[in-house]
């Protein structure tokens, strides 16, 4: 304040006049104030100050960084003196009470003796470690009176706070892995008090916690206190267990505080976003997680284009507060949240339309695609048929081949498999090797003496020697100019066995041998035909000079010796004959392998191998005499069985062989809607069957099997024809081989996206409806109506004389209307994620304002937990 002349007496006052006021300089007068750069850096620094800081430097309070940083390194010395005066007078305790002898005698730590003086002053004797330890003591005492401040103070409060903050955590860890089951005190000693990782429900529950908390801050304030200052501890522990109820309820009174702005002066939307968070009790430390949530809830495959089908906030958050808040908002009459999940059916179901476009019933699709795939198959199996015939056709054109059978091999594969000890199957191994040797080896009968004596028709007759000449052949030229008599002569029994295709002579060789021989009057061929059919009504045929007499022919063959035996030799076949024992033993083969005969398809599969290399030691070169099998002929062989493979590959193997099995009524084993689900299965061949239906697809029938599994996914439904979560994605589980095989990556991504969406749903559906929780509660407390929910407004509207009639039933209707609004309010912020969002948006603005000086002060309330007992106790 300005000095007051009036009362300033001059011991120099001049004899004239008056002294001159304003050219006198005042030593004490106060200078303008200004903001010097001193102050601006001690401004600066109070305010970076952690925790107190911001809140002093509002209030003007400025601090010397200087002093501040020259005040921390004594707190932690305080500590430390502390520590080592402890541990000093414990050691010195210890080696006095050991007794006198040479070997402690010299110990730096032992006190000495008792002296006169000292009884005469009263003190004690001190070892030479105790009295290093005081005088240092007293240094930081004079240190610390010298710099006192508060600023000092301050920087020495925070060194404390510092230096002591490790204590409690390591009292903590060491009781939990001592004690486990005192893990809550644990937690709340190494938190002060903050935290006993208890969230209990009950009241005893409750009032347990709060003791836990103060028996926890006890021993952090004690320990924190009796560190910078033993003769502190038992106060420090007193505040240390204060405290925690105590900023408890001061927080719980700010919050009721802030509520009360907050309800009078936020905007409606602010109020119910911050009733849909006391659902799922979430707080303010929440907020960011859930607006994100909400916000990258983005463009999902299951949307329609008009923006339907956009997940609920239940979906969104999966918190079973919030999904008990929808499941009784719904109950309550609200119909945003059913009208949402209504879209959501109609853009799965247009999700799989996407995916394949779908008409009609599952029994429709089913028919729709057996009805075409069968026809196409059948055609394009004669196709096929077609050109395998015409390449078989094109081997050998002009019948010139001739091929040795390997009988021999084929009997080793037989006796390999099928040999003496094996039963059940074997039939068609035998009937293979009887077919090779009547087609490819040929019997020379025994030759019979003469008989002697007598002279009788003896001797062959004309059948028995045209079957020695190889019988007549059928495809020859003669034979053709003669079809007529051939067939009349084929139709006969006993005449049936000489003739022969592919092998024997032709009628006119015949004709010419039988004439030379005197069986026939002349070399015709036309005679030859009438004889045979004198022949065969029963007029036996001999040669002129059978009836002769024998007994010279009969001498010269007894000269000659024994008449030799019959013989079989091998006889060379056409590549005709080839390929249909070939063919016939592939087709038992796979008859054997389909019944399970696996011995009997073992056997078979060698004899065909045996023919093969047969074939190709023939066209090496390496044939008998007599073969006659080009390479370029089996080149064009070996083409035409790859198309045969190929052939039964594609029609023969998979579920399309059944349209080509018959059944028992003489139809094919699966036709029309039978074929569907033969392709398209949850068997464990899917895959396989899928790969099978490739080989034979086209463009529309893949379409239509795709309609047909589409239309099934769209019918696992409930009974009110919605799709539901088990049934779907139990679908697409079961048929996961059958769908990689049939849909594309896309079409794959569709249908798991609405599997995804439907489990997301379900999830969200049936979160919090376990018992034993508080989320009833929390819902009822989030639906509440504030003022008109009081008891004692109700008492006052009910119960007042006169009124009371008038007055009740008005309440209880601005209740309904009241509760009506606020269920369609917060339906509405349910089913829209963008505009709770919004809402959340605006709470979080109201509710951003926090004590001046402690923002953000939920994460440094442990350090104030841990300061507040220094600072209660500091000097």
């Amino acid at each position: 304040m300005p000095i007051d002349e009036s009362l300033v007496k001059w011991d120099d006052t001049p004899a004239k006049g008056r002294i001159d006021e304003s050219a006198v300089q005042w030593d004490d007068e106060p200078k303008p104030k200004g903001m010097t750069t001193k102050r601006a850096v001690n401004k600066f620094g109070t305010a970076a100050i952690p925790i107190i800081g911001p809140t002093l430097a509002a209030f003007g309070v400025e601090i010397d960084p200087a002093e501040f940083a020259k005040g921390i390194p004594s707190g932690f010395a305080d500590v430390g003196n502390t520590i080592m005066n402890r541990g000093t007078k414990t050691g010195a305790d210890l080696i006095t009470s050991l007794p006198e002898s040479p070997l402690t005698a010299g110990l730096p730590g032992r006190r000495p003796d008792m002296r006169l003086s000292d009884l005469i002053t009263g003190t004690k004797p001190q070892a030479d470690t105790e009295q290093f330890n005081a005088e240092r003591e007293a240094g930081l005492k004079q240190f610390n009176t010298e710099n006192a401040s508060p600023s000092f103070s301050g920087g020495r409060l925070i060194g404390n706070v510092a230096a002591t903050a490790p204590a409690g955590g390591a009292i903590g860890t060491v009781m939990r892995g001592v004690l486990p089951r005192l893990a809550p005190l644990a937690d709340a000693i190494s938190t002060g008090g903050f935290r006993t990782g208890m969230a209990p429900t009950t009241r005893t529950g409750q009032l347990l916690n709060v003791g836990t908390r103060m028996a926890g801050g006890g021993v952090q304030g004690g320990v924190s206190a009796g560190l910078v200052d033993p003769d502190t501890a038992g106060s420090g522990a007193l505040w240390g267990a204060v405290l925690p109820p105590g900023f408890q309820a001061a927080g719980q009174v700010g919050n009721w505080a802030a509520r009360g702005l907050r309800s009078t002066f936020a905007p409606q939307r602010a109020k119910d976003a911050a009733s849909i968070l006391e659902a799922g009790a979430l707080n303010a430390d929440d907020l960011p997680a859930v607006r994100a949530a909400l916000r990258q809830e983005g463009p999902h495959i299951v949307q329609q284009p008009g923006g339907g089908g956009v997940a609920t906030v239940p979906q969104i958050l999966q918190n079973p507060g919030i999904s008990q808040l929808g499941r009784t908002l719904r109950n309550s009459g609200d119909t945003s949240l059913l009208a949402a999940e209504q879209a959501q059916e109609v853009a799965r179901q247009d999700t799989l339309r996407r995916v394949s476009p779908t008409t009609g019933t599952v029994q429709q699709a089913r028919e729709n695609f057996g009805n075409t795939l069968g026809p196409q198959v059948r055609a394009a199996d004669e196709a096929a048929r077609a050109r395998t015939q015409a390449a078989f056709d094109a081997v050998d054109p002009f019948d010139e081949t001739r091929f040795l059978l390997p009988i021999p091999e084929m009997r080793a594969a037989q006796n390999k498999f099928l040999g003496p000890g094996t039963f059940n199957g074997g039939g068609n191994a035998q009937r293979a090797i009887d077919t090779a040797r009547g087609i490819g080896e040929e019997t020379i009968e025994a030759v019979k003496p003469s008989a002697v004596p007598g002279v009788r028709r003896q001797g062959q007759d004309i059948v028995q020697a045209i079957k020695s000449l190889g019988g007549i052949k059928q495809d020859s030229r003669g034979a053709q100019l003669l079809a007529g008599e051939i067939r009349d002569l084929k139709q006969t029994g006993n005449l049936r066995s000489i003739i022969q295709n592919g092998r024997g002579q032709s009628p006119d060789t015949l004709a010419e041998a039988m004439h030379a021989q005197g069986f026939l009057p002349d070399a015709d061929p036309a005679t030859l035909m009438n004889v045979l059919r004198e022949h065969a009504a029963g007029n036996k045929v001999y040669a002129i000079g059978a009836d002769r007499s024998n007994t010279f022919r009969a001498g010269l063959e007894g000269a000659m010796g024994d008449a030799p035996g019959a013989a079989t030799v091998p006889k060379p076949v056409s590549f005709r004959e080839v390929q249909n024992l070939r063919s016939s033993i592939g087709e038992a083969h796979a008859d054997a392998q389909a019944k399970g005969r696996t011995r009997e398809a073992a056997a078979l599969d060698q004899m065909r191998r045996d023919i093969d290399a047969k074939v190709d030691d023939v066209a090496a070169g390496n044939g008998r005499d007599g073969e006659f099998f080009p390479a370029d002929v089996v080149d064009t062989w070996r083409d035409a069985l790859a198309l045969h493979k190929d052939r039964m590959e594609r029609f023969r193997t998979g579920p399309q062989a059944s349209i080509f099995r018959q059944g028992g009524d003489g139809q094919p084993a699966a036709q029309g809607a039978e074929l569907a689900p033969k392709f398209f299965s949850p068997r464990l061949s899917q895959a396989d069957d899928m790969a099978a239906f490739q080989r034979v697809a086209t463009p529309e029938t893949t379409g239509l099997l795709k309609n047909y599994a589409v239309t099934d996914a769209g019918n696992q439904t409930d009974r009110l024809g919605r799709l539901t979560n088990s049934k779907f994605n139990d679908w697409l589980q079961a048929r996961s081989g059958a769908i990689n095989g049939l849909f594309n990556e896309g079409e794959r991504a569709g249908l798991s996206a609405v599997g995804r969406d439907l489990a997301r749903a379900d999830a969200a559906e049936n979160l919090g409806r376990a018992t034993g929780s508080n989320t009833a509660q929390n819902v009822q407390s989030a639906l509440g109506l504030g003022f008109l929910d009081r008891p004692w407004v109700n008492v006052a509207a009910s119960r007042t004389p006169l009124i009371g009639k008038f007055t009740g039933p008005m309440l209880d209707a601005l209740r309904q209307s009241a509760k009506r609004g606020k269920v369609d309010r917060l339906g509405a912020l349910m089913s829209d994620p963008q505009a709770l969002e919004q809402a959340l948006a605006a709470y979080q603005r109201v509710s951003a304002g926090r004590p001046f000086g402690l923002a953000g002060g939920s994460s440094l309330s442990p350090l104030i937990y841990r300061a507040a007992p220094l600072l209660a106790t500091s000097q």
